[in-house]
């Protein structure tokens, strides 16, 4: 059986209705956020990353990543680091990860709800998760270490391309001979390939993986 037209055009309009109240809601999630919050976010953010997904790590052989996106905040921010000392110790990996949300938006939400608090007291406030690793209680560990030791990689060229709101690889890499500290867009780039298999295979091995 056939509905009238006029039932049909009704039905449509409905639709039509439904899918502007569905993307206006989702723009007031949004959108409510004035130029104090963004100037607050722009001071204190890089502060916060870095404090709780560190680079630089204590002295020995280390090579650090961390991954953020830039404009996309509801990506959680990651980190690990290898770490070699020169004591002969077993290759630690120190693994942290934004918990429930990411910093980011952690961050804002907890401003915007009191924006009278303090910076300090805000990040102890702050959901991440922590895990170490050594290559005694997940084996690839010391595989994953070699392989970035045989690594051949340049340094990427500037200017060449334009990425919109990249993801952000930053690496930190004390090595025996050398230090230095990158940021990479490229993912292709051989540091960045070695980086996210290292992340899969560390996960494979962290505790509590579910909880």
């Amino acid at each position: 059986m056939q509905l009238p037209k006029i039932k049909i055009i009704f039905a449509a309009l409905s639709l039509c209705l439904m899918a502007v109240t569905e993307s206006r809601a989702q723009d007031e999630k949004s959108l409510p956020f004035d130029e104090r919050d963004w100037d607050w976010m722009n001071r204190h953010y890089k502060q916060v990353l870095d404090e709780v997904l560190p680079l630089e790590q204590k002295p020995g052989y280390v090579v650090s990543f961390r991954m953020h996106r830039e404009v996309h905040t509801d990506a959680p921010e990651y980190s690990f680091s290898f770490i070699k000392d020169y004591q002969g110790n077993p290759i630690e990996v120190i693994v942290r990860a934004a918990d429930t949300a990411s910093l980011y938006d952690q961050l804002m939400a907890l401003h915007r709800k009191d924006p009278a608090e303090s910076i300090e007291r805000i990040k102890k406030r702050l959901k991440f998760k922590e895990w170490r690793l050594t290559e005694r209680n997940c084996p690839a560990v010391a595989g994953m270490f070699e392989r970035y030791k045989k690594l051949s990689f340049s340094v990427p060229p500037s200017g060449s391309v334009v990425i919109l709101h990249p993801v952000i690889h930053s690496f930190w890499i004390n090595g025996d001979t050398a230090r230095m500290r990158l940021e990479i867009y490229d993912e292709e780039h051989p540091l960045i390939v070695w980086a996210k298999e290292a992340r899969r295979l560390l996960e494979a091995c962290a505790p509590n993986k579910n909880s």
